[in-house]
Parts: C-alpha cells; structure tokens; sequence
C-alpha cells in the first residue's frame, strides 16, 4: 500500500490517493490501531470528497461507523452510519445499505432503542432478501 500511494500522490490522483489511505486505515483498525485508523478514514474521505469518489465517501463514513461502534461512541457511530446510509440510498448500493443498516440495528440495541433497532434490522434483511444475496443476508443474521 506504501508504493501504490507513493505513486497516487506523485501522479496527483486524488481518487487513487483515497482509496490507498482507505485501505492503510482498514489495516490499522484490524490492527487495533484505532486512533490511526480514524485519522486515516478521515483523510481517505476528505481525498474521496476532493476525487468526487461519493462511493468512497460513504464507505469511508461506513467504516468510521464501525470504529466508533468498536470504541463504544454510539452518538458518532450514529452519525457516520446514517450519512453513509444516506450516500448508499442515492447511489442504490443495496449491499452497502443493508451493512449500513445492521450496523445502526447494533448502535440502537446497545442504545436500548429497540423500536429503531428493529426497525434498522428487519431493512436489511428485506434488502438483503430482495437482492438475494446469501452472504449478506447471513452475515447480517449472525451480527
């Protein structure tokens, strides 16, 4: 990743240059790096904006949801993951939107939101049924 983003920016491409800091942050968040990790989503999402990259902006914002979910920022968890549901509803993004949903069904049970949760969690079983897309629909069964 160190050489396609030492490449990306000595070519200037912004797009290319979101997508390498993406994809170091995902590595530092599986890492446990979780401090890195969201300096990095942030400025992968900030290059993504600058690229026009909408897809990477809302999975940028997707997985800065799921970091604050990882640190128990449920108030900032809610915020990522709603404007990436946002993002991933204009661009119908079925499979991103059903990720997007589960994750907010996880932040308002642990809210004891259980109206919201529900609501969230049955969403994305109905889009993930729709799409017919057996992995997404399990993984977001067995979350």
């Amino acid at each position: 990743l160190t050489a396609a983003l030492a490449i990306a920016e000595r070519t200037g491409d912004r797009g290319e240059i979101a997508q390498c800091v993406n994809g170091t942050a995902i590595v530092h968040f599986r890492c446990g790096r979780l401090d890195d990790a969201e300096e990095l989503f942030s400025a992968a999402r900030t290059h993504a904006r600058w690229a026009g990259d909408v897809r990477l902006m809302a999975l940028t914002s997707l997985n800065l949801g799921a970091l604050a979910i990882h640190r128990g920022e449920f108030a900032a968890a809610l915020s990522h993951l709603r404007r990436a549901l946002v993002d991933f509803r204009r661009m119908d993004a079925p499979d991103h939107m059903a990720s997007a949903l589960a994750n907010l069904a996880l932040v308002y049970t642990r809210l004891a939101r259980w109206d919201d949760a529900l609501g969230a969690f049955a969403e994305a079983v109905a889009i993930a049924e729709r799409g017919d897309n057996r992995e997404s629909l399990a993984t977001i069964l067995l979350n």
